[in-house]
């Protein structure tokens, strides 16, 4: 017998590929501060949490869930941005992650479209 998804699946599945398209679409826009050295940037892939041995190789490498989507550095500051769309909710570990780079002082930011995330940027840049 064929498993169909449920529709609470397929629509955090349409969910994850509007995030992931937000995300591109916002690398596109700041690649120029990365290539004139301005601003340095990384995703985090946790999202490799696939498969039984894809997971095992990850949690035995340190990788963990919740670390915002993508890090980034300037001459100033370092800083974190987790994409969401606006119907798009955080996971208890994602708000751990975030509360607890907050308390330290990194900044750690949920944008929900490329222009939120954008200004995130702008800003570390105007301090």
């Amino acid at each position: 017998m064929i498993k169909i998804p449920t529709v609470d699946i397929m629509k955090k599945k349409s969910i994850e590929r509007l995030e992931e398209e937000m995300q591109i679409e916002f690398v596109k826009r700041v690649e120029p501060l990365f290539l004139s050295g301005k601003l340095r940037f990384t995703a985090i892939p946790n999202s490799t949490f696939t498969g039984c041995g894809q997971i095992n190789k990850n949690t035995a490498m340190g990788v963990r869930k919740g670390l915002p989507d993508m890090f980034f550095l300037t001459e100033k500051a370092a800083f974190f941005i987790e994409f969401k769309t606006p119907v798009g909710r955080l996971e208890p570990h994602q708000i751990a992650w975030i509360n607890g780079l907050n308390a330290v002082g990194i900044g750690a930011h949920v944008c929900r479209s490329v222009d939120e995330a954008l200004l995130v940027v702008d800003s570390y840049f105007a301090s």
